[in-house]
């Protein structure tokens, strides 16, 4: 009993050790493959002439112009240092997504060899960047695997392209002889905008009208308080297009405030007066609309001064008497801002609903006779 009790011992500690070793064999083998960040430089790979693509490495971050001319591998525990030029690897790129690729082309009446930075690709075109020559950028077209041509004309063979693709969106008509900024940004939005059928992505400058109701509070002296009351206003807005999801929206408002006041100095007599103010609205508001989405109902934020000129200047007490008009008089001109926020909603290429919140505060006047009306509302628009 004992041999056999002695004989178990030593067959679990004999496993034991092998399984330890074989937990410490596989934790150093994953300690081998873990890769180092070299610092100034980002994951990537690169294919060499005979097709063999190198994963896994670090490649040095440099500039746009020199990204075009030059790949710097720097030493690393699974690579030596290497440095790649035009023609050396048919192609090297990053994780985040850049891709460049070599190339053999004609610039300025002279041949080049240059690595193209791939920013738009699909099942037919491809279309590269080259920004190697004192910072001005050169776009060129493969169409298949055909010869990279320059594009020229404004980008007209690429415009018939996508034409061509978005036939069944008529909608986007109007895009078809603008003009269009070679650009990075300008080649992938117009791409977008015709293979998505995305007439978000191109705005034309719009008008619309709109409304307005909800809250005011109003802040008058010191010798007067005043309940929260109701606003509403109803008006007309333009939404002109600056860049892309930026716009510029002035807006020309009617605005009706209304607030019951009490004399602070005389409440033992209960006495009264109502803030009734019927004002122009200017607001000057700047406005970011996610147009980037392709859902239906699309985010937005605006932000911007606003101005309020006065029709009426007096208060009325609670037996409809016009109070003192010393302090029941109106400041004409109040000056302020506007926030808000909310969604529109595409209801074809021309016309859009749009719903959100908005805060309003406007103040102005002398020392001594200051007000201050802040406003929170819910909008509603439509556009045309």
């Amino acid at each position: 009993m004992k041999k056999l009790l002695l004989f178990s011992i030593m067959l679990s500690f004999m496993f034991g050790i092998k399984a330890q070793n074989g937990v410490q064999k596989q934790v150093t083998v994953l300690n081998h493959n873990q890769m180092i960040n070299v610092p100034g430089s980002q994951e990537g790979y690169y294919v060499t002439n005979d097709h063999k693509i190198v994963r896994g490495i670090w490649i040095l971050d440099l500039s746009e112009g020199e990204k075009a001319g030059i790949v710097i591998i720097p030493e690393q525990p699974n690579h030596e240092a290497k440095t790649f030029h035009p023609g050396d690897i048919i192609e090297y790129g990053f994780v985040n997504g850049e891709r460049y690729i070599s190339a053999n082309l004609e610039m300025n009446q002279s041949p080049r060899s240059v690595f193209l930075e791939q920013i738009l690709e699909d099942d037919s075109i491809s279309i590269y960047l080259y920004g190697g020559i004192r910072k001005h950028e050169y776009y060129f077209m493969q169409k298949g695997h055909g010869a990279i041509l320059p594009m020229k004309d404004g980008g007209k063979e690429y415009r018939n392209y996508l034409r061509s693709k978005a036939a069944d969106c008529p909608a986007l008509s109007y895009l078809d002889n603008n003009p269009m900024k070679l650009s990075r940004y300008e080649i992938v939005r117009i791409y977008r905008a015709y293979t998505e059928c995305n007439v978000s992505l191109y705005q034309r400058t719009r008008w619309g009208v709109h409304g307005r109701v909800g809250l005011s509070h109003l802040n008058e002296g010191l010798d007067r308080s005043f309940n929260s009351g109701i606003s509403c206003a109803v008006g007309m807005f333009a939404q002109i297009n600056l860049d892309g999801c930026f716009s510029f929206c002035p807006e020309l408002n009617f605005l009706y405030a209304f607030n019951e006041g009490h004399e602070l100095y005389d409440k033992m007599k209960n006495e009264s007066s109502d803030y009734t103010q019927f004002a122009l609205e200017v607001p000057l508001l700047f406005r970011y609309t996610n147009y980037k989405s392709v859902k239906k109902w699309i985010p937005y934020g605006e932000l911007g001064p606003s101005c309020m000129l006065s029709f009426n200047n007096g208060s009325k007490d609670n037996s409809g008497s016009t109070v003192d008009k010393n302090r029941s008089r109106r400041n004409r001109f109040l000056y302020g801002a506007a926030i808000g926020a909310g969604a529109e909603c595409r209801l074809n290429g021309s016309h859009s609903l749009t719903i959100g919140a908005r805060c309003s505060f406007a103040a102005g006047g002398k020392k001594g006779r200051e007000e201050q009306l802040l406003t929170y509302s819910l909008v509603v628009s439509a556009n045309f």
